[in-house]
């Protein structure tokens, strides 16, 4: 949608760094699964809100199956061959 209402950002790539729920609540250091659980934040995303993935995002990273430097290695890996030869 932002590609779509800014043509200008022609070089826009969408990068979905995808987790489960359960996941996410395990790497919760502010408890705020715990709290939306409990009734205390209210339309938390991917609890009491719903989440809609991108339809079609230029790379997905799934942080639930990979380590933090697989998934940086990942998006390196992606900058390095999609703007190989871009820029000064």
């Amino acid at each position: 949608m932002i590609a779509a209402r800014h043509p200008e950002t022609a070089g826009f790539h969408e990068v979905y760094l995808r987790a489960a729920v359960a996941t996410c609540e395990r790497r919760d250091p502010k408890g705020l699964y715990a709290r939306t659980r409990a009734g205390r934040i209210p339309e938390f995303t991917g609890i009491s809100a719903a989440h809609e993935p991108p339809d079609a995002p230029d790379l997905i990273i799934d942080t639930s199956a990979a380590s933090v430097d697989e998934c940086a290695g990942r998006l390196l890996e992606y900058i390095q061959r999609e703007f190989a030869g871009v820029g000064p």
